[in-house]
């Protein structure tokens, strides 16, 4: 259940090396670092919320009205 989010911890690991690598001018490439680092962090915000949300929608007490 947890093997998503510790993958997309360890890509924003990656994310945090190719920003560091840009900046030290082994990479070329403009913002990738920086983008695949918001892109992850974005996924895991909605993963997370997501996992959250549907929890406390399902022990809601409001659950019980639509019964």
């Amino acid at each position: 259940r947890n093997l998503p989010v510790v993958a997309l911890l360890a890509l924003l690991g990656v994310a945090n090396l190719v920003t560091h690598l840009e900046a030290a001018g082994g990479l070329a490439s403009s913002d990738l670092g920086h983008r695949l680092g918001i892109a992850t962090m974005v996924t895991l915000i909605g993963l997370i919320g997501g996992r959250v949300v549907q929890e406390y929608l399902h022990q809601s007490p409001y659950r019980l009205l639509k019964e």
